[in-house]
């Protein structure tokens, strides 16, 4: 008998050689003549078919379904249908029905999800199923014949989504938005979790990713930027550098992404596979393109294809966009310069019509620009004895491409509308638009510059001539002190001629007893430590002879604050100095005479009041008023008699009182500048009031105390000297029963000489005297804290306390 199924290949084999006891079909000599037929029809074909035979719809199939089955096969034979396709019997059962009860059904291109290699896969196919009978007329079971139209249909929708991206893309012009959309279809149509498109920094460390495209809210963005050897491992890192697309379908057994040192970040990013594209331009890596999937996932070819080009034409068209951005953005900036110029900009083509007016051309020519766009230059801007001239170089250019004023800065004569010329500054630059030679000319009113430069020329005589003839000697030296001009005067000053004293140091004029402060002051200067500064000193004149000068010395710093050179005034003060000496000679010798003189009444008044019987207690008492006095007056001589601080006042009331009541006298108060009227009468009161203290009050005993405090009040008109004298600790005080010469002398006094008010309190704690007294208006007035402190801290000469 022959073999059945014959010439059938490797399934008609397995038809022979399968175990078919256990088969409800049974062996095959027992099968129904119309399965038999259907399966030796079957097995001689080429093109793809089944037969599901019997209750259980046993799968039987030919060599050409054989690649169908993938790993199914070849255990798929002799199966039951429902096993064998159990992964889409879902969707074949409704159709296999269909058949069984007797109706013929076509698909064309149905969709399928197999797991015919070990994963699923997406799938196309057009086939028809039919129903078989057997030999009694009932039906037996289903016939198909297929093709696999996966490739087809898959082609179909790549040229469509690509089709659909380019027009997408196309509609687009910012960079962003166009990755963003270029991630969203590419996840739409593979189905996948996450897609994002990200730019690597220059050093090849940093991704960036602006915003990339996720299936739902669930799945979280990568938005941001990370250092991507840091996060992904040099494994990974290296692959994408070198140009290679990165394709894992599992993490977790991928050996490359197996390193537990990186193994958090695909954890922490939700990725179990992935596809990552990488963009190599010049050498350098430039941008990635990934797909995230959550789950394992076999990726297919055609899915890696897909991404590779993608990634292609996400970096083309955001390139695009880029550059064109750029280009938008130079233009737009470009304008607003033109437009925001100071100077004119005008544009002109090589027939000298202009097409670019700015604002600027507006303003200084006097020609709105819908007025000027389109006219000829020359009759615009250029004088009429120049036009030809104008229209000659133009021509120049255009034949030779050469040109003597291109490119350079030349200055000329320019007309206003309405006819008024004026000089510009003009620089002519040529440019090629469409194709044809252009030029753009720069303009920029010299004007208010000329007037300028006159006006400085016109200073610069005058300050030439002030200089040369001022009364002072005025001379510039350098940061070494060498001088560097001079002027006549301090050639008269000093003796020397202008070019003996350039070039020479300032201190070789110096007497050498005032050298060391002169440089010590100029080197101050010169460091930023004083802005300026005047001093007195000594030359020595050419001939030898001394010369007093007042110099005043300041500096002159550049933009950066570092100082160019420092400015000497010098003023011949050797005369002046000359009449303060024979002045301070008469004040002395004037202060000798008064003194003597006041020796001479102490003498007689001491001589008459002792033959007159007068008691020692009115002659000591006179005594040492008259010393009082005297004291005053050496602290006016010592001023030139233009008045006495109050406190060196202070100082020498107290002095005979220091050295046996140590500590018992304090005073307190600023510094107060008095005339000498003011003076001599708080001298002589003070003097009334600390003898008084010391014969009756505080100072009378070992432990009382006198506190004598002052201040000015600027709140007043005119303004107030407030000082306060009191006692405490001393002996019990009684008011007395009359005033006696000194309280008379502290009241009148002050009150006549002062305009003073006084108040003389007699408290049994202590005496306290307070005056109020005016200071005229022209006086001199310094004040500053002074702190607390003894008598025995007072020092008459620092003004500071």
């Amino acid at each position: 008998m022959p073999a059945f199924p014959a010439n059938s290949g490797e399934t008609g084999a397995l038809v022979r050689t399968h175990d078919w006891s256990t088969s409800p079909l049974g062996t095959p000599d027992t099968w129904a003549p119309s399965l038999r037929t259907v399966v030796s029809l079957m097995a001689a074909s080429r093109f793809p078919m089944f037969v599901a035979w019997g209750p259980e719809l046993a799968f039987l199939y030919n060599d050409a379904y054989a690649p169908i089955l993938g790993g199914k096969h070849p255990q798929a034979m002799g199966r039951p249908f429902r096993e064998v396709w159990a992964e889409i019997w879902d969707d074949l059962e409704p159709l296999v029905a269909k058949a069984l009860g007797g109706e013929a059904t076509f698909r064309e291109n149905l969709h399928l999800v197999m797991e015919r290699h070990g994963f699923p896969e997406d799938t196309w196919y057009t086939f028809s199923y039919s129903p078989v009978r057997d030999g009694d007329g009932a039906i037996g079971g289903m016939f198909c014949t297929c093709t696999e139209t996966t490739e087809k249909v898959q082609a179909t929708r790549r040229a469509d989504f690509h089709i659909e991206l380019s027009e997408r893309l196309g509609r687009l012009s910012d960079p962003r938005a166009i990755a963003l959309a270029a991630a969203e279809a590419l996840g739409t149509h593979i189905g996948t979790d996450r897609v994002g498109y990200g730019g690597i920094d220059a050093t090849e460390q940093v991704v960036s990713v602006e915003r990339d495209w996720t299936r739902d809210a669930s799945v979280a963005s990568l938005a941001g930027e990370a250092r991507i050897l840091d996060a992904f491992g040099p494994a990974v890192i290296a692959e994408l550098r070198a140009g290679h697309t990165l394709v894992v379908e599992d993490c977790l057994s991928d050996p490359r992404t197996l390193d537990e040192a990186y193994a958090a970040t695909w954890a922490g990013i939700g990725c179990r596979s992935l596809i990552v594209a990488p963009l190599i331009r010049d050498g350098r890596f430039r941008a990635i393109l990934y797909v995230h999937e959550a789950t394992p996932r076999r990726w297919s070819a055609t899915e890696i294809r897909l991404v590779e080009r993608v990634a292609q034409r996400t970096w083309d068209a955001v390139e695009r966009a880029r550059i064109e951005k750029e280009l938008r953005d130079s233009e737009a900036l470009k304008r607003a310069i033109v437009e925001a110029a100071l100077d004119c900009v005008v544009t002109v083509t090589d027939d000298s019509r202009v097409i670019e007016w700015n604002p600027a051309a507006e303003r200084t020519f006097g020609y709105p620009r819908d007025a000027a766009l389109g006219r000829d230059l020359a009759d615009l801007i250029i004088p009429p004895e120049f036009r030809e001239r104008h229209y000659r170089g133009m021509a120049h250019y255009l034949a030779t491409g050469e040109g003597p004023v291109l490119g350079k800065r030349v200055e000329l004569e320019a007309q206003r509308a309405g006819g008024s010329r004026f000089p510009v500054e003009l620089t002519i630059i040529p440019i090629e638009l469409a194709g044809r030679p252009h030029f753009t000319a720069y303009l920029r009113d010299l004007t208010d510059r000329r007037r300028a430069e006159a006006s400085l020329r016109e200073n610069e005589q005058r300050l030439r001539a002030t200089y040369e003839h001022a009364f002072a000697g005025i001379g510039e030296v350098d940061r070494s002190g060498r001088f560097l001009r001079v002027n006549e005067r301090l050639c008269s000053v000093t003796g020397y001629s202008r070019d003996e004293l350039l070039g020479q140091t300032f201190w070789g004029l110096t007497h050498v007893d005032d050298r060391q402060a002169d440089l010590a002051q100029f080197s101050r200067l010169m460091v930023g430590k004083l802005d300026a500064y005047a001093v007195e000193k000594r030359y020595v004149h050419k001939d030898g002879h001394t010369v007093w000068v007042e110099v005043a010395a300041s500096r002159v710093d550049d933009a950066a604050g570092q100082p160019l050179y420092g400015i000497r005034v010098v003023r011949d003060i050797t005369e002046r100095r000359k009449a303060e000496e024979h002045q301070q000679l008469l004040i002395n010798e004037l202060n000798h005479r008064v003194k003597n003189t006041l020796a001479t009444v102490q003498s007689i008044t001491t001589q008459t009041l002792r033959n007159s019987g007068a008691s020692r207690e009115a002659r000591e008492a006179l005594e040492s008023r008259l010393l009082a006095l005297s004291r005053a007056h050496d602290v006016l001589t010592r001023e030139n008699w233009e008045g006495a601080l109050l406190h060196d006042l202070v100082a020498d009331v107290f002095e005979p009182y220091r050295s046996d009541r140590e500590g018992r006298i304090r005073c307190q108060g600023g510094k107060v500048h008095l005339v000498p009227r003011m003076a001599l009468a708080l001298s002589l009161a003070l003097h009334e009031l600390a003898t008084n203290a010391a014969k009756y009050g505080a100072l009378s005993n070992g432990t009382g105390e006198v506190s004598l405090t002052w201040m000015v009040d600027h709140t007043r008109t005119p303004t107030l000297l407030l000082l306060r004298w009191k006692e405490s600790g001393g002996p019990v005080v009684e008011p007395p029963t009359r005033k006696g010469f000194g309280s008379r002398l502290i009241e009148r006094s002050l009150a006549h000489d002062l305009d003073a008010e006084v108040r003389i309190e007699y408290a049994p704690t202590g005496l306290a005297c307070s005056v109020e007294a005016p200071l005229p208006q022209w006086a001199p007035l310094t004040f500053g804290p002074a702190p607390m402190r003894e008598i025995r801290n007072l020092d008459p000469g620092n003004e500071g306390r």
